[in-house]
């Protein structure tokens, strides 16, 4: 059967019809002469189980409710401790306490859904209800708000003379106005007591069909053996796990069962290949932050075209006002019409410019329109321009350690070369907001340096107006909302002007309290090559002064030097990357000391610099992927997507892929403290990373709870 309605009865039978009603809307409906009854989402109770005593007037009151369950067709059973008429000794306790772990066991043995109601009986009685509810599992606790005390005494006494045969046919406005039904709690796992005490099962404390019990505190006896045990063997499990806090997790995790914990332990991600969709749609459903992400590359082949698509008005204007402009771009659509990729490359040219070049091809066309009008070509045809851009790197296989500087252009006809006017900013931004929906990020710093942006239409004022408005609707998102908020950047190759522009555009905004609600941070990024965090000390400055965090692009590619200059230097609280570190083990232990914390991307690391699965040693002698020796070490480490356009990931693909190139993989243990990383990691306030460390728990615990099997 499907579900049960468990309750402890005591002198007023109508706590039963009242649940009943809640839980069964269709089959006793509530009549109010004010507002809406509260209607549960609960599956209908098909049986009722009742606990109770046996003085005269709790089996007056079963009587009135056998005569209810039976007008209104509900099967019911009850059943009682033979000779105890009221909780008056630790004995009779010990024995109701008994029964009632009797029925509830029996009841999950015998129907899918289980519900406990704490609305009748002594309180003892609700007491241990609640308690074996915990212990055996429940699947709903409910209990009824009661105002009849502040009902006029006619109501009370229509109240008092209401009969089953009434309340058979539905709930009066007498009762419905005056009682509220509440979910106090939701899908309760069993304790460890059930693993800590297999012996306890319905075949070994079985009930009879109903009616009187003979006193016993055997099983009574054996929960609270059992728990004390459970207790015991927790105890040992959370002292070994938590001096190991390299890889802890989120507090909540703790009240799982050892089992439960054991399994997240055991359990690794990606190593199965037919299990990899699972492992991939467990990822996306966990709650994330994602604290590396630019908006230079965040965006599809198949997404750039939608983004173009946002400007189709003014790319039509000047192709009604540009001949150069219109031809172009009729020949171009030919070719894409025919395949014709000869065609294409032969217009673009094989210069690795090719793609910047589009931006000022056309005289009289200002940016982004060369760019936008050039992506709208391929609509409906997004996988020819996926294959014009990306070529023989569309295979994953050949993807890898290519270096920064062919990595970078891959972006080249997104990022500044398309979002250079209000249409396709925003775009853009709606495109990332579906993608943290998608993959259920809470909390995410998106990189961008508003100068970048300026070439078209807008100036850098009106960058970060949009981009503030767009990052409200972020977080007024009614279905996932996210918590979204910039870090600038500057970038080292770039002349030392644009540093400080970037740098005093900051402090010019930061006095504004809308700015300050959503940057978080400055990050120094671009070639490592062309310029050291050292020779940049003065520039940020102001910054440190003005307290604002940091963190900064270093050892992706170069030594680590850089990455102690980053902190040493530029009082760095994040570093971008980081994978020489692993070459300073003094260093490592300086920044697990200062809770440094590192950005690690794994999918563009691979394809930047190459790292292989499971081997001991890289080609040319360089180390494995590092997150391993990272966490082990105590770093705060956190997994990001960099850019996930160009990469062509996710967040969640990015945990798979650093199990992929990690020795030893991942385990769904180490995945919760990566994810509890990224949220202890970022750039928001205390308060702030504490609200979403809580809101991510609750989310965590009951996916958790219904995701995971014991170990075999």
């Amino acid at each position: 059967m499907n579900a049960v309605l468990v309750n402890t009865l005591g002198t007023t039978w109508l706590v039963v019809p009242e649940i009943f009603a809640f839980t069964n809307p269709d089959s006793l409906p509530a009549r109010r002469s004010r507002g809406q009854w509260p209607r549960s989402s609960l599956p209908p109770v098909e049986a009722i189980w009742v606990v109770t005593t046996q003085d005269r007037r709790t089996q007056e009151s079963l009587g009135m409710l056998r005569q209810w369950a039976k007008e209104a067709g509900v099967p019911l059973k009850a059943w009682w401790v033979e000779g105890i008429d009221d909780v008056d000794s630790e004995e009779n306790n010990r024995y109701l306490a008994d029964l009632i772990y009797r029925v509830v066991l029996c009841a999950r043995q015998a129907f899918r859904e289980v519900y406990l109601s704490l609305a009748g009986g002594r309180k003892t009685m609700s007491a241990e209800l609640q308690q074996a509810g915990y212990v055996f599992g429940m699947d709903a606790l409910l209990h009824v708000l009661d105002m009849l005390h502040s009902a006029p005494p006619e109501i009370r006494k229509q109240h008092q003379e209401l009969t089953p045969e009434i309340i058979a046919r539905e709930l009066p406005s007498v009762v419905a106005d005056y009682v509220e039904p509440v979910v106090l709690s939701r899908r309760v796992a069993p304790l460890a007591v059930m693993e800590a005490a297999p012996s306890i099962n319905s075949e070994q404390f079985p009930l009879p069909p109903e009616g009187a019990v003979t006193g016993s505190d055997r099983l009574y006896c054996e929960v609270q053996r059992a728990l004390q045990n459970s207790s015991q063997a927790y105890a040992h499990l959370v002292a070994d796990v938590v001096h190991t806090p390299q890889v802890g997790s989120f507090r909540a995790v703790y009240v799982f069962s050892p089992r439960l914990i054991r399994t997240l332990q055991h359990l690794r991600i990606g190593a199965d290949p037919e299990g990899r969709q699972k492992d991939r749609q467990w990822l996306r459903m966990l709650p994330k932050a994602e604290l590396h992400c630019h908006l230079g590359g965040l965006l599809s082949p198949k997404e750039m075209v939608e983004v173009a698509g946002s400007c189709r008005s003014q790319i039509e204007s000047y192709r009604n006002k540009i001949e150069q402009y219109r031809d172009a771009l009729d020949e171009l659509r030919k070719a894409v019409e025919n395949a014709d990729t000869n065609r294409l490359n032969q217009f673009l040219g094989e210069n690795t410019d090719r793609w910047k070049r589009l931006r000022k091809r056309w005289p009289g066309v200002p940016e982004p329109f060369g760019v936008a009008g050039f992506l709208l070509v391929f609509e409906q045809a997004e996988e020819l321009l996926d294959e014009l851009i990306y070529g023989p790197f569309r295979d994953s296989s050949r993807f890898r350690g290519v270096g920064f500087a062919t990595y970078e252009s891959l972006g080249d006809l997104q990022g500044s070369g398309l979002l250079q006017c209000e249409e396709t900013l925003r775009a853009a931004l709606r495109i990332l907001r579906n993608h943290c929906r998608e993959d259920n990020i809470r909390y995410l710093e998106l990189r961008c340096s508003p100068w970048n942006y300026t070439r078209g239409s807008m100036s850098e004022d009106e960058v970060i107006e949009v981009l503030l408005d767009e990052s409200s609707r972020f977080t007024a998102d009614g279905v996932r909302p996210v918590d979204l908020r910039l870090i600038f950047i500057a970038s080292r190759h770039r002349r030392m002007e644009k540093v400080k522009e970037h740098i005093r555009l900051v402090r010019k905004w930061l006095g504004r309290d809308s700015f300050r609600q959503r940057f978080v941070g400055f990050d120094l990024a671009g070639d490592e090559r062309a310029l050291p965090p050292s020779r940049l000390r003065d520039e940020f400055l102001p910054l440190m002064e003005n307290v604002v965090r940091i963190t900064v692009h270093a050892g992706e590619g170069v030594s680590v030097k850089n990455v102690w200059e980053a902190v040493y230097h530029l009082c760095a609280d994040r570093v971008g990357h980081g994978l020489s570190l692993a070459e300073d083990c003094e260093l490592m232990s300086k920044l697990r000391d200062r809770a440094v914390a590192i950005e690690l991307c794994p999918s563009s690391n691979d394809q930047i610099v190459g790292y292989g699965r499971d081997c001991p040693m890289q080609r040319d002698g360089q180390r494995p992927y590092p997150l391993r020796l990272y966490m082990e070490s105590g770093i705060r480490t956190t997994i990001n997507t960099d850019n996930p356009g160009i990469s062509r990931t996710s967040l969640s693909d990015e945990f798979l892929r650093a199990a992929d190139i990690t020795p030893g993989g991942l385990t769904r243990w180490e995945v919760l403290h990566l994810i509890r990383n990224g949220f202890r990691a970022a750039f928001c306030s205390y308060d702030d990373r504490q609200r979403l460390i809580r809101q991510a728990e609750s989310e965590l615990v009951p996916i958790l709870n219904a995701q995971h099997s014991p170990v075999p």
